[in-house]
């Protein structure tokens, strides 16, 4: 996305969820938004920020964690004899998951 294309970039600095400083980059409509939000919930926006960084911090982990699972259940799945509906039925389970975090 070029800085034209959305309206107006801002930038949004700040303390990130483990002390380090971020910079973020917004348009104006998510600076906006954001700032919205953050008003409705009586904190500021930077704070609003860092608390959304922390909990994408959080899914991101989640899905790592996920993903180390999925593998290590389709190895577990190949290894021994499992009916193929009951390998269907557990990926099917996991899939859920999945859609549940996002």
């Amino acid at each position: 996305m070029s800085d034209n294309e959305g309206g107006n970039r801002t930038m949004a600095r700040g303390t990130g969820p483990k002390g380090k400083k971020v910079t973020v980059r917004l348009t104006e409509d998510e600076y906006n938004r954001l700032n919205s939000e953050a008003n409705n919930n009586h904190i500021s926006i930077s704070e609003h920020i860092r608390k959304k960084l922390e909990n994408n911090i959080q899914n991101t982990e989640l899905l790592v964690q996920l993903c180390n699972y999925s593998t290590s259940l389709n190895k577990i799945l190949n290894k021994y004899d499992i009916a193929q509906e009951d390998k269907d039925f557990l990926n099917q389970e996991a899939r859920l998951v999945w859609q549940h975090l996002k």
